[in-house]
């Protein structure tokens, strides 16, 4: 028995023996495969890691090249709206790169090409300003206007940028203000043709935010021209919103055309007899080529007179048109003249609101009137309870100066600076700064003295004052500034 269990303990001990030595050199195995997976891994991740730095690298470039190419796109886009503005429009829109490609040839002495274009631009400013009527007329300074604008299909195309009838919203909105800066007790209301039919956009009235507003809301609100204009509605609803007019008051109608045809219910020549009767002046600016029978509508109305329809050859163009507007027209021979009642109302602050008559809103100050004592927001307008005009004493001073206008100033002659012949002063009388002496670069010859003298005060202004002083002044400083004893 003791020899088998000796056995026994000796084919366990050595059993165990060599599971030991296995373990012990699998441990070393083990930690040798570990070491080299461990600095496979860090090769791996320093290869990541070089990897995720040549990428970023490259996203850097990339949005580098991104942002260069943006900024030279810009640049381009800016040098080509320079150039855009810088070359002088003549004929149609269309046709400026084909009529005027001189605009853009280069030439070896450029200095003396810009001075030659100075000269040019006020040879033209000269020229406008002597083409003016300063003569002093009879004029109608109260003024019903009712502007017709042609929403058709035609009015959207692109020969005016962004299209036509964008351009037409935005030049009327100018018009507006500018009307009522110079015409302040005048009234304004403006009508749309589209689908054949016209509507009313705003009615007569002498507030320019009403009218402004409702441009405005057309504008945003992205109304597609459609359909066909119909120049016989139009001229009735005209017709019918200046039928309440007062006597005393000029009616005109504007119309601002861009189709080349009219579909019409009946005899348009039946309703421009009766705006003749009604002595109702039209006058038409259009957008595309000249149509007969716009001609013969302005000839009818204004006394045989066609220069009241005029072609817009591009957008400068139309809106110098629409400008010549804001003059009033002169009265024809034989009309009838009467003394007008007004009122001229002070601003008054109540303690307590009360509702005014114009709007039928709360408010505390307001305007009185003087013949019935109704209250009213702003001025000028008609009282709503007595038909009265109630105004400001400035109100009627701006509308004065198209009876008596200023005279044009005439440039002094290049001889007289040549010669000596000058003042003694060597500054504008208005602004007090040096004259220009506008030479040639290379024959160092004058061009232009670039100042402009007033006939009755013998005082001279340069070409900033000289516009100022006609445009918004109409009174000459130095004919202001002597003293009658």
């Amino acid at each position: 028995m003791s020899n088998a269990m000796s056995s026994d303990e000796e084919s366990i001990v050595i059993r165990k023996k060599p599971k030991q030595e296995i373990t012990e050199d699998d441990e070393i195995i083990n930690t040798n495969t570990r070491k080299r997976n461990l600095s496979q891994l860090s090769e791996a991740e320093v290869s990541d890691e070089d990897e995720d730095l040549e990428l970023k690298k490259k996203k850097i470039q990339a949005q580098e090249e991104q942002e260069r190419m943006k900024e030279e796109a810009s640049k381009k886009k800016e040098e080509d709206e320079k150039n855009k503005k810088s070359q002088a429009q003549s004929g149609y829109a269309w046709e400026d790169k084909i009529q005027r490609p001189w605009d853009i040839v280069g030439t070896e002495d450029n200095e003396a090409l810009q001075d030659q274009q100075l000269l040019n631009k006020i040879i033209n400013i000269r020229d406008k300003k002597e083409a003016v009527n300063t003569t002093a007329l009879q004029r109608g300074i109260i003024r019903s206007m009712i502007i017709i604008i042609d929403v058709s299909q035609t009015m959207g195309e692109k020969d005016y940028r962004p299209n036509r009838f964008q351009n037409v919203l935005n030049n009327t909105i100018f018009f507006i203000e500018e009307f009522f800066n110079m015409n302040p007790i005048s009234q304004i209301g403006v009508v749309s043709l589209k689908d054949g039919l016209a509507r009313v956009v705003s009615p007569l009235s002498g507030s320019p935010k009403s009218h402004i507003d409702a441009l405005m809301k057309m504008k945003h609100e992205r109304i597609e021209p459609r359909g066909f204009a119909s120049l016989q509605n139009g001229l009735e609803l005209a017709r019918g919103m200046l039928m309440d007019v007062s006597a005393h008051c000029t009616k005109e109608v504007v119309l601002l055309y861009g189709s080349l045809s009219s579909t019409d219910p009946g005899n348009i020549m039946d309703t421009v007899n009766v705006l003749k009767e009604q002595e109702i002046r039209v006058a038409i600016i259009g957008l595309v080529a000249q149509v007969n029978v716009c001609e013969k509508i302005c000839k009818i109305t204004n006394m045989s007179d066609s220069s009241y329809y005029n072609v817009a050859m591009n957008e400068q163009h139309f809106a110098e048109l629409l400008m010549e507007r804001i003059k009033p027209l002169p009265l024809a021979e034989g009309s009838e003249f009467a003394l007008i009642k007004m009122g001229f109302p002070t601003r008054i602050i109540d303690s307590t609101p009360s509702f005014c008559s114009c709007h039928s809103k709360l408010n505390r100050g307001g305007y009185y009137c003087p013949a019935c004592n109704s209250k009213v927001c702003n001025l000028p307008i008609q009282c709503p309870s007595c038909e009265l005009m109630l105004i400001l004493s400035t109100h009627l001073a701006r509308s004065y100066h198209h009876l008596v206008p200023l005279k044009n100033f005439h440039e002094v002659p290049n001889s007289e600076i040549e010669k000596g012949k000058v003042p003694k002063y060597a500054n504008c009388y208005s602004c007090k700064r040096e004259f220009p002496l506008l030479k040639g670069v290379n024959s160092n010859k004058l061009l232009s003295t670039m100042r402009y003298r007033c006939d009755d005060c013998k005082k001279d202004f340069c070409m900033e004052c000289d516009d100022l002083i006609h445009t918004l002044l109409h009174n000459c400083p130095g004919c202001e500034s002597k003293v009658n004893l």
